[in-house]
């Protein structure tokens, strides 16, 4: 019969009895209400929309009269949505995705929506071989949006910086540490090689014995260094033995150009070392001559995140760089250890 009310079906969540036509203001009300579910911060929130924040502080109080409900209530560090919230979210979240969907398209406005800052913390390693990909990917894709990198010099800061939002993504070797509630992919594997200046002439003919790796100079990588070392040093303690560390440098990439002229030594991820195919001819590479563990390189980000465009294109973008890496790694082209010169 016409007019007649819907009848809820058993098991279907309790919402409140729907008013009078929602005004077209309640509508984007509603897109602010999907960001503040997501992101339970009205900083990111507002930075996810691209408005003020006094808009999404006027459009949730809008919400919390009409719903009669505070809808989200502020916990230590973010946040909590409340039980109406959570009733409401299956309803909401999908509405404003199919909206946006509607709206992609479109044709171009005249002005561009402004896109929030994309934080991506990153170890000195998958920096240098994921972060020159990731930047055309987004750069060129319909997802486009401002990046800030961070250096990542804790793992535990790192997850902990995910799990409250100060940061979108995580990206490195964490190993086990990775708390259930975040969501992380394997994105690939890496292992260690040793690298040299094809002139030096204290380089052993073939292989690379330990006594000829600790008997020779090191360049180490760290963003910061605070005399800890890395898992070279972890291993080589282990046994008592310690190499010679001489110059510590920031960056993977720029680390192996170091090298010409030089008898050090670098130890360092092959995927990074194969980057630098322009110093091919003037470098040797030698497996190490410790049993250091492959790295395992992951994406690590909040559950929360699933329902975000531009967090997915940096998901997806990352996981074709990762398949790349792994598929470079197991592709012929490998460097050959190279015969010092006479």
């Amino acid at each position: 019969m016409a007019g007649a009310p819907a009848r809820r079906r058993s098991g279907d969540p309790a919402v409140p009895p729907v008013g009078p036509a929602l005004p077209k203001g309640d509508l984007r009300a509603l897109s602010i209400f999907a960001a503040l579910y997501t992101e339970l911060q009205v900083t990111r929130a507002a930075q996810k929309l691209g408005v003020t924040q006094s808009a999404v502080s006027h459009s949730l109080k809008a919400l919390r009269q009409r719903f009669d409900d505070p809808l989200f209530e502020r916990g230590a560090a973010q946040l909590r949505p409340t039980r109406l919230a959570r009733t409401l979210a299956p309803h909401i979240l999908p509405a404003v995705q199919a909206a946006e969907a509607v709206f992609e398209h479109c044709p171009g406005s005249l002005e561009a929506p402004r896109s929030r800052m994309l934080s991506i913390g990153m170890t000195p390693g998958s920096r240098a071989a994921l972060l020159p990909g990731l930047c055309r990917a987004l750069a060129t894709g319909k997802h486009q949006a401002p990046m800030r990198i961070a250096s990542i010099r804790s793992d535990a800061d790192a997850l902990e910086a995910v799990d409250r939002r100060s940061l979108d993504l995580a990206v490195g070797d964490f190993g086990a540490a990775v708390p259930s509630r975040l969501r992380q992919t394997l994105l690939y594997q890496d292992a260690f090689v040793t690298l040299a200046w094809l002139g030096n002439k204290r380089l052993p003919a073939r292989t690379l014995p330990l006594d000829a790796f600790l008997d020779l100079p090191h360049l180490r990588v760290a963003d910061d260094d605070d005399g800890t070392g890395d898992a070279v040093d972890e291993l080589l303690a282990a046994r008592g033995l310690r190499r010679r560390v001489e110059v510590i440098a920031p960056s993977f990439l720029q680390a192996p150009e170091l090298l010409v002229g030089t008898s050090l030594l670098v130890t360092m991820p092959s995927s990074v070392a194969r980057a630098r195919t322009d110093l091919a001819e003037q470098l040797r590479f030698f497996k190490p001559p410790l049993a250091l563990r492959k790295v395992e390189v992951v994406a690590v980000t909040h559950a929360r995140s699933a329902t975000d465009p531009l967090m997915q294109a940096a998901w997806q973008a990352l996981l074709r760089l990762g398949r790349e890496v792994a598929a470079a790694s197991r592709g012929p082209g490998q460097h050959k250890v190279r015969a010092a010169h006479p």
